[in-house]
């Protein structure tokens, strides 16, 4: 079995470190783990520590695996302020393409997004917004652009050209309507001090349903609309 989830590999060198550690101090006689059960060693770091350990290799375990999925990168986003963008400075430059190139589709069609950005990015990435009928969004983004898939972060930075291909597919039981594609490149930005970035991923490892912590941002800096049709 291949061990692709940071948290299985991060929980069990946790629990590595923390049996040797503890052996060690028991063989010198500095902690005696068997007679003095109710130390401070054992209730205070080696408790916590595994039971920290074994919720990073259960979530690992029991996170569903979207690698096999007809469209792998996507999640769903409050809906943005995308349409009032600044104007391009001088020198940076958006193209993009839908292709199809046609005003219906149906479901289970496919679609292929092209972007390509000239300017100076942070941890930049290309992606798409969708916005669906009932007025929520999906956003789908371009793989090799993103560092952390379920962040958003990308991994595109400094001065440049940017450019990249991605696909989405019609849900077989996709709503009928119109749907409108933000195709755009972003920059995305983290929370600023890196001791609270710590503090809300533990408290989103305990609770991954909480959502009144901090969170980092995602900006456009540019982009263009394209409108579709899904009918029978």
């Amino acid at each position: 079995m291949k061990l692709k989830r940071p948290e299985i590999i991060i929980g069990i060198l946790i629990v590595t470190v923390v049996v040797l550690v503890t052996l060690v101090l028991q063989l010198e006689n500095v902690v005696n783990v068997l007679v003095n059960i109710s130390e401070i060693y054992l209730f205070g770091v080696m408790l916590p520590t595994l039971s920290f350990a074994f919720a990073l290799i259960y979530k690992g375990f029991t996170k569903k695996d979207t690698s096999g999925s007809t469209n792998p990168v996507m999640t769903t986003i409050e809906q943005k302020s995308i349409e009032n963008l600044r104007p391009l400075p001088k020198g940076e430059d958006f193209q993009y393409s839908l292709q199809p190139n046609q005003q219906f589709f149906h479901r289970g069609d496919p679609v292929l997004f092209w972007a390509k950005f000239k300017g100076k990015m942070i941890r930049g990435y290309l992606a798409t917004y969708i916005k669906q009928p009932d007025g929520k969004f999906l956003g789908v983004y371009a793989h090799s652009t993103l560092a952390n898939t379920q962040t958003g972060e990308g991994n595109l930075n400094g001065q440049g050209e940017f450019e990249s291909r991605w696909s989405w597919t019609f849900p077989t039981d996709c709503k009928l309507g119109t749907y409108g594609f933000f195709i755009h490149a972003g920059n995305h930005y983290r929370i600023p001090s890196r001791w609270v970035r710590i503090k809300v991923w533990g408290l989103h490892l305990l609770n991954p349903h909480r959502t009144d912590l901090a969170k980092a941002t995602s900006q456009a800096l540019a982009g263009e609309w394209e409108t579709v049709e899904v009918v029978e």
